[in-house]
């Protein structure tokens, strides 16, 4: 190949870190040819942005073989990186990523959990009740609200009693979301819980109940 092409790949070791990360940025928009293996390496990098940047560039490759590299960095240093890290091993289909991504329901950060709640539907994997009900409850609305989506997507009768309270949550989309989650839940609780619901202060929490039960809004 052409000297220019290789330029991306005599790069990735530079000593400069801002050369390694636009060489991986510069990767990123090739589809074949992308030695792998120097990649896989970045993840070890030193700088943080190189490591997402690795991360992201396996990911745009579709390198399963590396989400066993990838899961190590679930405990990163980096907030950024364990989020790229979870949302990447959800979206690579690695179910080997599940364990890893299971951890990082209880990151400290809250965009962690979220996305790894988004990986963990990706794949399809279990995710414990109890693990569950601690999410519905959790300090973040935004992690709420996805914890009660992925409640109602699988049906999960336990949560009923959380997402009933949750339809007085402080956040408007988190008390729509639970209720619309109670109306993709096939048990009378949830039924009942829908009835009360009717009684909101909260149009769309109105609106979403009257929907599940099946009556004009």
């Amino acid at each position: 190949p052409p000297r220019s092409t290789l330029f991306p790949y005599t790069t990735l070791f530079r000593s400069v870190t801002e050369v390694r990360r636009n060489a991986l940025s510069a990767l990123s928009h090739w589809d074949q040819g992308v030695p792998t293996a120097q990649v896989v390496a970045l993840l070890e990098d030193p700088d943080a942005d190189v490591r997402r940047e690795a991360v992201n560039l396996l990911e745009h490759l579709n390198a399963r073989s590396s989400g066993p590299a990838i899961a190590r960095l679930v405990h990163d240093e980096s907030a950024d990186v364990r989020q790229n890290v979870v949302q990447a091993l959800g979206n690579l289909g690695v179910q080997s990523g599940a364990a890893a991504i299971t951890e990082a329901l209880a990151d400290p950060n809250p965009d962690v959990r979220e996305s790894a709640i988004g990986a963990l539907n990706d794949l399809k994997a279990p995710i414990a009740e109890a693990t569950l009900l601690n999410l519905l409850k959790d300090q973040d609305p935004d992690v709420r609200e996805r914890a009660a989506q992925l409640a109602g997507e699988r049906s999960i009768t336990a949560a009923i009693p959380s997402l009933r309270r949750m339809i007085d949550d402080q956040r408007s989309s988190v008390r729509e979301t639970a209720t619309q989650a109670l109306g993709n839940i096939a048990d009378p609780a949830a039924r009942q819980a829908l009835q009360a619901a009717l009684q909101s202060p909260d149009p769309k929490v109105r609106r979403a109940a009257a929907e599940a039960l099946g009556q004009d809004p």
